[in-house]
């Protein structure tokens, strides 16, 4: 539990700064991201770190149980597949970010990330509760 704990906090901090900063500083990330997109080893390295944090996440935290816990086996899973989405599929994917990082509500793209912040704080600051 307390790993899971840890994770959800890590989780939900993660996703709340992402998505705040996607939304107050929009017009500074998306330049950032259409640039990410651009530079083909920049991108694959980017997918090789998302890949080994995955392993490291599935490995440290694979628990199928029928509690809260699971959001974060789920999350890991999610961040694992990602890394190899990115990977085998790389041309799919800088072509999503790049459509992404023109759409003219930009902005808002960073409400889901806080919103999935806010769920994992909640479960890692108040676990008792669940």
């Amino acid at each position: 539990m307390d790993n899971s704990i840890f994770l959800a906090k890590a989780f939900g901090l993660y996703f709340l700064i992402v998505g705040l900063i996607m939304c107050i500083r929009g017009d500074r990330m998306r330049p950032a991201m259409i640039e990410f997109a651009d530079h083909h080893g920049l991108f694959l390295f980017g997918a090789v770190i998302t890949l080994i944090l995955g392993i490291i996440l599935v490995l440290s935290h694979n628990d199928w149980v029928k509690n809260w816990t699971v959001l974060v086996t789920i999350m890991s899973w999610i961040i694992f597949v990602s890394g190899i989405s990115r990977l085998l599929f790389a041309e799919c994917h800088q072509g999503m970010l790049r459509k992404m990082s023109n759409h003219a509500h930009f902005r808002l793209f960073g409400i889901l990330p806080i919103i999935l912040g806010i769920i994992f704080l909640y479960l890692g600051f108040c676990p008792s509760t669940m």
